[in-house]
């Protein structure tokens, strides 16, 4: 996969795009309790603890079915996250298509929830098609977030570097994670005070946009500049090696001083194309992704 320019949009799906408190996590944890009696023989009050220890020791129950109990994640995650009717369970923002539509880049969904789910998730919500990739927990092998194991896999499969990343997300140790990694870190929470691994904290998704001048400057902006500053100092070093060099043994020729002063010429203007070369490409590289 080739490495593309541009902000990516990295977004956590539940409690992030939409509020799954009320109606969608209650459905889940009830299934997979279900599913943990009648798999592995226990009550519910059983079930319910070791489902919640999973969850705890490892981020996802689903690691936990695969370490001690051999549980196939497939049939797990198919039949803990069936619902029959979605659309009236999803609590979203109005606007939320809009305010997507406005950020510039690539948009990701990074889910520790399976495929179908999150697809059927996003489609309900009618903002499916906004997004280029959704990368689920199938796609990390099983390994949920905080794991950096899916943050590498889904710039490896996308093509996105990890420092063009913005990563949004409710969960303080997703966003841990991925600072640790470079990406830049948005928590969605209602807290007045953030670690100093989150960049920024907002209430809502829906004030992305007021963030842009923040985040193309570091991301971008600066990036272009080193590569400019970069090509710039190779172009000199290189005029003040040739120049050193010693001139030609034509006695004539060194009388006139010909080839020293077309070699310095030559060279200067080598470094200004150069240098005017590398502005264009980082005037390319700092604009937003249409």
């Amino acid at each position: 996969m080739s490495r593309q320019r541009g902000l990516v949009w990295v977004f956590d799906l539940d409690n992030t795009l939409h509020n799954a408190n009320p109606h969608i996590f209650p459905h889940i944890n009830r299934a997979m309790t279900a599913y943990l009696q009648t798999h592995l023989n226990l009550d519910e009050q059983d079930a319910h603890a070791l489902r919640q220890h999973y969850w705890r020791k490892y981020g996802a129950t689903i690691q936990g079915l695969m370490r001690h109990h051999a549980t196939d994640p497939r049939h797990f995650l198919h039949h803990t996250h069936q619902f029959t009717d979605l659309g009236r369970m999803l609590l979203t923002q109005p606007g939320l298509s809009k305010m997507l539509k406005r950020l510039p880049g690539r948009k990701l969904v990074f889910s520790n929830s399976p495929a179908h789910y999150a697809k059927a998730v996003l489609k309900a919500m009618k903002i499916g098609h906004l997004f280029h990739n959704v990368f689920s927990i199938e796609h990390a092998r099983y390994q949920p977030k905080p794991k950096p194991h899916g943050f590498l896999r889904l710039c490896s499969r996308t093509g996105a570097r990890l420092q063009r990343c913005v990563m949004i997300d409710d969960m303080l140790e997703n966003l841990k994670t991925a600072k640790k990694l470079g990406m830049k870190t948005i928590w969605v929470s209602t807290s007045l005070k953030a670690p100093s691994y989150v960049n920024m904290n907002i209430r809502s998704v829906m004030e992305l946009p007021r963030l842009l001048g923040n985040l193309k400057e570091p991301l971008i902006k600066s990036y272009a500049v080193a590569t400019v500053l970069q090509s710039g100092c190779r172009a000199r070093r290189e005029e003040r090696r040739l120049v050193k060099a010693k001139p030609a043994t034509n006695n004539n020729a060194m009388r006139t001083g010909t080839p020293d002063s077309v070699s310095r010429s030559v060279v200067r203007a080598g470094a200004q194309a150069a240098a005017r070369g590398a502005v264009r490409w980082a005037a390319h590289a700092a604009a937003p992704a249409p």
